[in-house]
């Protein structure tokens, strides 16, 4: 949904509470960890969770598939 954008926000939206809940079932343990080259052990699950949060606030863009909608 995300690469051809349709229903965008709504697909920001799931995936973002899919790496949130990634977060707290599987990786409680290691959210005040560093990993060996010093970087925060879930940074690349919390940068996909805030890329998720911006396509909910901002959308697909112009070149969406669908734009019609609120959930565009």
């Amino acid at each position: 949904m995300l690469i051809i954008g349709f229903r965008a926000r709504l697909a920001g939206l799931i995936f973002a509470a899919n790496c949130f809940t990634a977060t707290i079932l599987a990786q409680t343990a290691n959210i005040f960890k560093l990993n060996d080259f010093g970087g925060w052990a879930l940074e690349l699950l919390a940068i996909y969770m805030l890329i998720g949060l911006s396509f909910f606030f901002t959308g697909a863009g112009k070149y969406a598939v669908s734009t019609g909608n609120k959930w565009d």
